[in-house]
């Protein structure tokens, strides 16, 4: 690999060749995080609705359509793993400023 320096071309070392390939591991890796967060993000919103009609029908009497304890351990459950990723998102963040 060709770096340019001071405007002029030479040969990569190895340490920067394994610096290059480990900053480019870590974006992939932050990259497959983000898309993760996107999917848990939006599994949690599309179940919104259940709440919602959950807490209509408390408010008028009728009686509830989903076990609602059971729905907020599944919604709790998709918050933690939400947050844990956002955790491993902030981590590979502060790798990518350090590589």
């Amino acid at each position: 690999m060709v770096i340019i320096e001071d405007g002029l071309e030479r040969e990569a070392t190895e340490e920067e060749l394994k610096m290059i390939e480990e900053h480019e591991n870590v974006e992939k890796e932050l990259m497959q995080k983000n898309e993760e967060l996107a999917d848990l993000e939006r599994i949690l919103s599309e179940s919104d609705y259940k709440i919602i009609k959950s807490y209509e029908n408390s408010l008028i009497g009728k009686e509830l359509e989903y076990d609602i304890e059971q729905l907020h351990i599944e919604r709790q459950n998709m918050r933690d793993k939400i947050n844990e990723v956002k955790n491993e998102v902030a981590k590979l963040k502060e790798r990518l400023g350090g590589v």
